[in-house]
């Protein structure tokens, strides 16, 4: 969780950049529109690849729960 939580920050950093506030602000800012695309195609492509580690993770947990839930209630019903 905590690399996507990166990738968002600087998802966001790269968002403040394409879209200043004031033109006097970012001066000495000057990648091109193609760089900034391919940056943030970059960018989109690991956050995807680790929301899908995410989802990968949390439904082996889930399917790992419910076979010990399961387990755990044949055992309960045994001991009666």
């Amino acid at each position: 969780m905590g690399d996507i939580k990166d990738i968002h920050r600087a998802y966001v950093c790269i968002e403040q950049c394409i879209r200043p506030i004031s033109l006097r602000e970012h001066d000495g800012f000057s990648a091109s529109p193609a760089e900034l695309g391919a940056l943030l195609a970059a960018v989109n492509a690991e956050f995807g690849r680790l929301l899908e580690a995410t989802d990968h993770t949390s439904d082996a947990l889930r399917k790992s729960l419910g076979k010990a839930a399961r387990k755990a209630f044949k055992v309960g019903l045994q001991a009666k």
